[in-house]
């Protein structure tokens, strides 16, 4: 287990060519991590941890919340392809691959060991433990689930239908649904007895099943335009038309609404599964994706990727659809538990951006830049704070939501850190005159080949003129590679920019 640097620096900023008048306050800190690419977070159930799978390595990074020092570890396999966290957040299931089989880990994320680790022969996908806490559902490529028993670390082979895809099991852990997506079928398996009952009549590649929060129904989507719904008391299946190759369906937190996006035909079906499953189909963008519900069941926030616009869907009011218009592909929302913000990340040709949307109002108050590549926000279970993977720069957008959200409308008024800073490096470069006013400076190392990587960004109060330079003070290790050289360029709020020149590093 290695103990990786990790490093804060403000970087939030409006970006100005999207022509908003609301500027940010400075509350975004970055962790660099020392991976190939990290994937979307994973946050524990009960808010302490992050995880972070790195699909080109044999590592998953943990990140302790409460102190934001990210930890390194060593999984078994090639390279770790998915995760899944039990409902007491004690441990996490990590699937690696392994040639044609998979190898499953057990970690401990308190101590941050692998407590158990065996091979099934048969390559898996997204793992799901139920409820419970006693098994974990294991997808297999061939016709088969591994079911493992968590307790005794053994695995038991089931027969279900070739290429499953994520497991949904019922909130009392009875029942597991499969999706089979070659066969095409469903299949339900009784957990209590691992028998197999496997519906092979339906039309079109299924989706990933949905069971409803009350565990009345389990519903899925088929390329076909088809929702099945199965009663999981009666097992009684309703065929429900919706539109071509829709997504798999999301369901409000009272178990009344279906939301089903239909990607083809830029529309959203929404089933009342209180009311003969009476179907209303509304228009929103281009390219819908899967459908992401606000906690208080009021909002249905809808990415479309090919018009560049967020639907929102107001689900007490007449199901009314607004739109709020982006410069770039959304990815899906992630919805703060107070359910008054959605915010999305955005990628660009150079550094993403997450843009936050007010949900009541459908307005887009602030966008935030972040780097390359960014993956969909995870938001911490207080609400603290959202954590944003950045697969083109390895690394981490720690966004404080809280500070963001309570000042957005104000101009003044400066963030602290709450974590201790000691500086570590200090990089300084020759006064150059500028021909604006700078608002943020883009950090940038040179390497041997003329290329300029390691890209960050930091807002010009925390630049300072020492002796006729200017003088940046890294307090957590942003300048890890102290033998190179770093360009400095200067932006300013209204898109001017200006290269400064090399600067130098100097250590304590």
């Amino acid at each position: 287990m290695n103990i990786m640097h990790y490093v804060v620096i403000y970087t939030l900023t409006l970006l100005p060519l999207l022509g908003f008048s609301v500027s940010c306050p400075f509350v975004t800190e970055t962790i660099i991590l020392n991976v190939g690419s990290p994937q979307a977070p994973v946050i524990t159930p009960d808010g302490k941890h992050a995880l972070i799978l790195d699909t080109r390595s044999t590592t998953l990074t943990v990140i302790n919340l409460s102190t934001f020092y990210p930890y390194t570890i060593s999984i078994p396999g090639l390279n770790p392809l998915s995760l899944a966290i039990a409902p007491n957040s004690q441990y996490a299931i990590v699937i690696s691959s392994a040639g044609d089989n998979a190898n499953v880990s057990i970690l401990d994320i308190n101590t941050l060991l692998i407590t158990q680790a065996f091979t099934v022969t048969s390559t898996c996908s997204q793992p799901t433990i139920t409820p419970n806490g006693q098994y974990a559902v294991l997808p297999g490529t061939s016709d088969n689930v591994y079911i493992a028993d968590l307790s005794t670390f053994t695995a038991t082979l089931v027969t279900t239908g070739a290429i499953s895809l994520l497991p949904a099991v019922t909130p009392d852990s009875k029942y597991a649904v499969v999706s089979n997506a070659s066969t095409p079928s469903f299949s339900i398996i009784d957990m209590n007895t691992f028998n197999v009952f496997t519906d092979t009549n339906i039309t079109g590649r299924p989706n990933p099943a949905t069971i409803t929060p009350d565990g009345q129904y389990a519903i899925v989507t088929t390329s076909a335009g088809n929702a099945y719904i199965i009663d999981m008391h009666t097992f009684a299946i309703d065929t429900i038309s919706v539109e071509t190759n829709p997504t798999a369906a999301a369901v409000t937190p009272n178990s009344q609404y279906a939301i089903i996006s239909n990607t083809d035909s830029g529309s959203v079906s929404i089933i009342d599964l209180k009311n003969e499953f009476a179907v209303t189909t509304v228009t929103v963008g281009t390219s819908p994706q899967l459908p992401i519900i606000s906690s208080n069941g009021q909002y249905a926030v809808i990415s479309n990727t090919d018009s560049y616009e967020i639907s929102i869907i107001d689900l007490v009011n007449a199901f009314a659809v607004t739109t709020v218009a982006l410069d770039d592909p959304p990815s899906l929302a992630a919805i703060t538990p107070n359910d008054q913000y959605a915010l999305i990340s955005n990628r660009t040709a150079g550094d993403g951006y997450v843009s936050i949307i007010e949900l009541n109002t459908s307005t887009l108050i602030c966008t935030i830049r972040v780097s390359r590549d960014p993956e969909i926000p995870a938001i911490i279970l207080n609400g603290q704070y959202a954590l944003v993977s950045n697969t083109g720069s390895r690394t981490i957008s720690m966004i404080d939501t809280t500070s963001l959200l309570d000042n957005l409308h104000t101009s003044s008024g400066n963030y602290q850190s709450l974590l201790q800073k000691i500086v570590v490096n200090t990089l300084q470069w020759p006064n150059s005159p500028l021909a604006f006013t700078p608002n943020t400076y883009l950090i940038s190392r040179a390497s041997n080949n003329g290329e300029q990587t390691d890209n960050f960004y930091v807002p010009a109060n925390k630049i300072t003129q020492v002796n006729g330079n200017f003088v940046y003070q890294d307090h957590y290790h942003t300048l890890h590679h102290t033998q190179y050289d770093y360009v400095v360029t200067a932006y300013s709020n209204s898109g001017e920019s200006q290269q400064m020149g090399v600067g130098s590093i100097t250590t304590p």
